[in-house]
């Protein structure tokens, strides 16, 4: 029987963005079915997507030449990790294309890539269809027109940014209800960080669990719960793959089975 794996976003990401080698290192290593759900494909669209579309729509601006300016206005306004990804990823893709210095064939590149990227969302891996978040912005079909390409890019934007569509899911249901009694194993156990390297991340999001009686979960709130969420949803026959420390935590208390995967530079290393 084929293993199942289901892939958290910072596996996910790598497979479908990073450079080759580690492509191959996740190709060699994940023997087996791939899934992901709609609450993951939300994660990445929020995340890699939705920064990816808002560089488009800079170097778009009359006033940049080319990608290099466009870049030094991003570098300065962003410097979180996420959008450092969206940097390297660009300026590998437009490098392989040979079109650093020509903006009109700069954005054909960006765009054909992102669309290439939501394409492989609906159909380069397999879906479960056990979402119980019914997570709205993981679910959001775009209907593409080459036309209208900038309005396209807009309803994404407009899509992933609305923090009133937490309204139309069941994300509050799903944790504060549907898996109450995984929350309270959850903060029972929780004080036992010794075990594993690096629970930072774990207690923050046990912090936030704390929390849930006292206020509604919104899609802002809900991105800081992210691990937590993707741990229950994944199933006791498969094996969640990640690289983030938190599932280490999680998934011992829940009693699910996962593996860590190492990052895109210790690959890159061992290569």
């Amino acid at each position: 029987m084929k293993e199942k794996h289901f892939l958290d976003t910072s596996v996910l990401r790598p497979i479908l963005t990073s450079h080759p080698k580690v492509k191959k290192y996740y190709k060699q290593t994940l023997q087996g079915d791939l899934y992901i759900c709609n609450y993951v494909k939300m994660e990445f669209l929020r995340g890699i997507i939705k920064s990816a579309i808002e560089f488009y729509f800079l170097l778009a601006m009359p006033q940049y030449q080319n990608f290099s300016e466009a870049l030094s206005i991003w570098t300065h306004k962003f410097q979180i990790r996420e959008h450092k990804n969206i940097e390297i990823m660009i300026a590998n893709l437009l490098s392989a294309k040979n079109c650093l210095d020509d903006k009109n064939k700069s954005l054909r590149a960006i765009s054909d890539y992102i669309r290439r990227l939501i394409g492989k969302l609906d159909y380069g891996f397999k879906n479960p269809g056990n979402d119980g978040t019914y997570c709205v912005k993981g679910q959001i079909m775009w209907d593409y027109n080459p036309a209208d390409q900038k309005i396209y890019f807009q309803k994404i934007l407009e899509n992933l940014k609305d923090n009133e569509l937490h309204k139309k899911c069941k994300i509050n249901h799903y944790l504060k209800y549907k898996h109450k009694s995984q929350l309270n194993d959850i903060l029972k156990n929780g004080s036992n960080t010794d075990q594993f390297e690096n629970p930072e991340s774990f207690k923050k999001i046990v912090k936030e669990i704390k929390l849930l009686d006292e206020k509604m979960i919104t899609c802002a709130s809900c991105a800081k719960l992210g691990d937590l969420v993707i741990s229950l949803l994944s199933n006791s026959d498969w094996t969640l793959e990640h690289t983030d420390y938190s599932f280490n935590f999680f998934c011992i208390i829940l009693k699910k089975t996962h593996r860590i995967h190492p990052s895109d530079i210790s690959i890159m290393a061992k290569e």
